[in-house]
């Protein structure tokens, strides 16, 4: 079995990954970025980076490498009802659309550019503790990559594998945020209700503008279309996944089965073209997870909580959750943190700026899906804008002046 050392080990290379990558190396520590996924690739995502990313964007120092990429802006939002109601308000300050595939690239070039270890395709097969009596330690990292065992010795590891909760990797802490006892996986997936999945796919020939449209469902979901790069239009859905297997188990059948729902959206499709290799799915994506900032080490991005994708801010939550976590795996590799301090500050700090847009985006999502509620609710934004915007930025992040 191979074996090395790091400072560091990053478990994902997501953006929530690749960015924590960036910032550790940049600051000089051994770091080891792993993903079982083949870059660069295409993945089920709104690829839209809400308002409040700006400043966190400038802030970790890649707002100059986000503008070079072409980025397509958005001003306003449309919501059209699932019985034909429609609501337009302005954005508070300008979002952009990125697609994914662009952006985890040039995140990841940026992280091998400042020394990251880049090891892809990695599958992790076990964490442990190198001595549970003596956390400071760190950890093994159990992994195969070209058909090849290895292990690591980090430090400190970070979880950023994204929606799905990985638990059979780590052995049981027992632990959860703040060090509480945590409730069972069944618990934090949302109580035994069917999960959702999330489709998108890439339009040419539509007109992009600068708006994002969302469309709601009958019976739940939605689908979003979203101006990106390149003049090409992100067209993402979030659905029951009945209603994927329903619409025949692809992509195609799922925006078939959108159009036919909605006219506005049939006539708005019909002008364009999908764009071949660029659909991708996920599944489960369960929104109703409890916020678990922490299991054995730190997790950050959709590994630690799932934000509404109503709410077009799971982006920006994982650059957050990175700003947080930084500065504290820093402290905690200078010896100035002992682990315990770092999961308590980290999770008290997360599940606080949590809160709100959990719940005010949980709400809404379910609100604008159901017949009942949605066209009172539209017809009220329309004639107070005021409410409007107080109801959206209920939903988001703080965003750092």
């Amino acid at each position: 079995m191979m074996k090395g050392t790091a400072d560091v080990a990053i478990l994902g290379a997501g953006i929530a990954g690749s960015v924590m990558a960036y910032q550790m190396a940049e600051l000089g520590w051994r770091t080891v970025l792993l993903d079982k996924a083949r870059f660069p690739r295409h993945k089920s995502c709104g690829e839209f980076l809400s308002p409040e990313s700006a400043g966190m964007l400038s802030a970790l120092g890649l707002a100059e490498a986000v503008a070079g990429l072409g980025a397509a802006p958005m001003n306003r939002v449309e919501i059209h009802g699932p019985s034909g109601g429609f609501l337009e308000f302005a954005l508070p300050a300008p979002a952009i659309g990125v697609s994914r595939y662009r952006l985890d690239t040039r995140l990841h070039q940026l992280a091998k550019e400042y020394g990251a270890e880049w090891r892809s395709p990695a599958v992790v097969k076990k964490v442990a503790e190198i001595d549970s009596a003596k956390p400071e330690l760190g950890f093994t990292i159990d992994y195969v990559q070209h058909g090849e065992s290895r292990r690591l010795q980090a430090r400190a590891v970070i979880g950023a594998w994204g929606r799905n909760p990985q638990t059979g990797l780590m052995q049981p802490s027992g632990k959860g945020a703040n060090g509480r006892p945590e409730a069972g996986d069944a618990g934090r997936e949302g109580g035994g209700r069917e999960p959702w999945m999330g489709i998108k796919v890439h339009y040419q020939g539509l007109m992009p503008g600068e708006a994002i449209a969302l469309y709601f469902f009958p019976g739940g979901g939605y689908l979003g279309l979203a101006p990106i790069e390149g003049g090409r239009v992100n067209a993402a859905a979030l659905l029951p996944r009945a209603a994927f297997r329903e619409a025949g188990g692809s992509v195609q059948g799922v925006l078939d089965r959108a159009a036919a729902l909605h006219p506005r959206l049939r006539e708005r499709l019909r002008a364009g073209e999908p764009i071949a290799g660029t659909q991708a799915a996920v599944a489960p994506v369960n929104i109703s997870r409890s916020p678990v900032p922490w299991r054995q080490f730190a997790l950050i991005g959709d590994a630690a909580m799932v934000i509404p994708p109503l709410c077009g801010d799971g982006m920006t939550m994982a650059l957050r959750s990175v700003q947080l976590a930084a500065p504290l795996a820093e402290r905690f590799l200078r010896g100035e943190l002992a682990l315990a301090e770092w999961r308590e500050q980290y999770s008290a700090a997360l599940t606080r700026e949590l809160k709100r847009p959990l719940f005010w985006g949980r709400l809404m999502q379910a609100a604008l899906g159901s017949r009942c509620w949605a066209p009172p609710l539209l017809q009220l934004g329309s004639l107070l804008p005021g409410l409007t915007q107080r109801m959206f930025r209920a939903t988001r992040l703080d965003g750092l002046d």
